[in-house]
């Protein structure tokens, strides 16, 4: 290593840097990946009580609230997701 910090051609807080972004988008990859999971299986659980609505008719109003529920979950983890869209997009353009 030379006296102005320079190792392998790379300038090491720039290499810092690299394992660091790349740490940071192993950790927002986990995460989108969880929410891809859970937004899969709430959409699933949501279609399943959309037919149970369809079976039983309208008239149980828990099973509306419960479907109105899942909707705004699902609403919810959508928003989270493309948040995190967006953090690896800013992560990537710097």
């Amino acid at each position: 290593m030379s006296s102005n910090g320079i190792k392998n051609g790379l300038n090491v807080p720039q290499k810092i840097d690299e394992i660091t972004r790349k740490k940071q988008i192993e950790q927002i990859t986990l995460e989108l990946n969880l929410e891809s999971m859970v937004l899969t299986g709430v959409s699933v659980a949501s279609a399943v009580e959309v037919g149970f609505i369809g079976i039983l008719g309208p008239s149980d109003i828990r099973t509306i609230c419960i479907s109105i529920g899942f909707i705004i979950l699902m609403c919810v983890i959508y928003y989270q997701y493309k948040c995190k869209l967006a953090k690896i997009k800013e992560i990537f353009r710097n």
